[in-house]
């Protein structure tokens, strides 16, 4: 077996070692930047129209049907 298979065990002296006082008090954090803000905007939408996607594609559809119908009527 080689060293690599145990565990280290570090002794109280050593400058690694952390008590329970460490793990117990909880880190203060850093006020530096304590006047950023931040802001988040989510935007959901197709961009095909008003009120979504499908009522723009719907209007599209109509709109072509219509043109449609106009040109080959007039011609």
């Amino acid at each position: 077996m080689s060293q690599n298979d145990h565990p280290e065990v570090i002794d109280p002296n050593d400058r690694r070692y952390k008590d329970e006082d460490y793990f117990k008090n909880p880190k203060q954090p850093d006020h530096s930047h304590s006047n950023q803000t931040f802001h988040y905007s989510k935007n959901i939408g197709c961009g095909c129209g008003p009120f979504g996607c499908l009522s723009g594609c719907i209007t599209l559809i109509l709109l072509s049907s219509l043109i449609t119908f106009l040109l080959n009527f007039l011609f």
